[in-house]
């Protein structure tokens, strides 16, 4: 009887020192997607975009993000940047910070007669990703470009702002 009592002593302790790992240490979790309209960035002038976080840790995450930007450059052209993009979050709670990479497509309004160029681009920097829908977007990075036709490394930084959707 008294090895049962130790034992069961034992068992219970045990699981209460290992129960304090198994919770979760803070309730609210990230929101799997945001709409931000970042300055500068991956989208060059600015850019209207998309990021959907797919990959949610405790300490770890990833995200995939989309956009478009128009900017006129002259009377009758505009011309066009696709950002895509996909990077590693590392962070507690809703600050994180961002690692990621893909490329960004400019064209013209005389994309048959100019074709595209791809620029290869990454992201260094933090956001603070929103918990729910609503809820604020913030980043701010540094994102340089890579020019494949003239081996050429443009420096550039952005800012954006958006909602969780």
């Amino acid at each position: 009887m008294t090895r049962m009592i130790i034992l069961l002593v034992g068992v219970l302790s045990t699981s209460q020192v290992f129960a304090q790992f198994l919770t979760p240490r803070y309730t609210e979790s990230l929101h799997g997607s945001a709409i931000f309209l970042e300055v500068g960035g991956n989208g060059d002038h600015y850019s209207l975009n998309f990021d959907n976080l797919f990959v949610k840790g405790e300490w770890m995450g990833a995200s995939a993000r989309f956009g478009l930007s128009a900017m006129p450059v002259g009377e009758e052209e505009i011309d066009f940047s696709i950002p895509i993009t996909v990077s590693g979050l590392i962070g507690k709670k809703f600050l994180l910070a961002e690692i990621g990479a893909g490329s960004t497509f400019l064209f013209d309004t005389r994309i048959l007669e100019t074709g595209t160029q791809t620029l290869g681009t990454g992201i260094l920097g933090i956001r603070y990703h929103p918990t729910g829908p609503g809820g604020i977007f913030l980043k701010a990075a540094y994102t340089p470009f890579y020019n494949f036709d003239q081996q050429t490394i443009r420096h550039h930084g952005g800012f954006a702002i958006g909602l969780g959707i």
